[in-house]
């Protein structure tokens, strides 16, 4: 598909959005979190962060994290439509240094009987993750940023569930807090798998959903890494990591579809017809079609 390859390479060549892309993710249209805030509407309850974009090649997510990136030589990049259970690139702590690799999404602790309990555990609540056994080894030992540009997030309506990604003006990379694990089976290859920390939505973008990822500026990034950072100390971390300045616009509704990962994702489009249901909130399968956690997925950390 040539036209998707000229796309993808004028989007993700310096790991954020150029040219005339980037005055289309930024027009006053689609407004900043506090001009999109519209107070009364039902905040969605369930799962977050769902969906995410890496749109970056593995050259500038070395250069944007200082990190190594030889595991991920064979990681398809970049990404525009991230799902639960992808394997996506993760940087943590190492001897030489910090290092991107690769890691599945959704968390499966090393005592779990299987990796499908993963797609439970895509998210965990920062506020309570020292009180959670499935997450509670790795919050103390195995932390990581997880790069990414951008995420998605859904709002009802009349016509159905219109998404919307939220992304830093010109899209340059982030880094969620993460948590990560190995998990060992009886036979076969190890596995890396990470779950997204979660805190409070800011007021501008309660009115879409009550949680965002916690996004960790460079300046804490080692301290999050660090092995000896005591867990006083990462709760002050993410308490305040304040989310930075944010805009959102509406995009396409293939987004909804788990394994559509096509540049246009993140083009801003003209939301479909028909007005907000007040009081009703948008169901799992608009967030994740095709590729849903189990309900109690729906609520990380609780």
């Amino acid at each position: 598909m040539a036209g998707r390859d000229d796309c993808m390479s004028a989007v993700v060549r310096a790991g954020c959005i150029p040219g005339q892309m980037r005055r289309r993710l930024v027009q006053p249209a689609a407004g900043s979190l506090a001009e999109r805030s519209a107070p009364g509407r039902a905040r969605r309850a369930d799962t977050m962060c769902g969906r995410f974009t890496v749109v970056a090649e593995a050259g500038a997510i070395g250069e944007a994290f200082g990190a190594g990136i030889e595991p991920l030589r064979n990681v398809h990049l970049p990404r525009f439509n991230v799902a639960p259970t992808d394997e996506v690139p993760v940087v943590i702590a190492a001897p030489e240094g910090r290092r991107a690799g690769p890691m599945r999404w959704g968390l499966v602790p090393h005592w779990a009987e299987s990796p499908k309990v993963g797609a439970r555990m895509i998210n965990a609540r920062s506020e309570s993750v020292l009180k959670r056994k499935a997450y509670r080894e790795s919050f103390r030992a195995r932390r990581c940023l997880v790069p990414a540009n951008g995420f998605y997030e859904w709002e009802s309506r009349a016509s159905g569930k219109q998404p919307y990604w939220i992304h830093r003006p010109g899209g340059g990379l982030f880094a969620m807090a993460g948590i990560w694990a190995l998990w060992r089976p009886a036979d076969g290859p190890r596995l890396a798998s990470f779950s997204i920390l979660t805190r409070a939505a800011p007021p501008a973008l309660g009115w879409l959903h009550d949680r965002v990822p916690v996004i960790l500026p460079a300046t804490v990034w080692d301290d999050w890494l660090a092995r000896g950072t005591t867990p006083r100390a990462l709760t002050g971390i993410l308490a305040e990591s304040s989310p930075p300045g944010l805009r959102l616009h509406p995009v396409s509704r293939p987004v909804n579809r788990a394994g559509y990962d096509e540049p246009d994702c993140i083009e801003e489009v003209e939301p479909a017809g028909g007005d907000a249901r007040p009081g009703q909130e948008p169901s799992d399968e608009a967030a994740q079609p095709g590729r849903n956690p189990p309900d109690d997925a729906a609520r990380p950390g609780i």
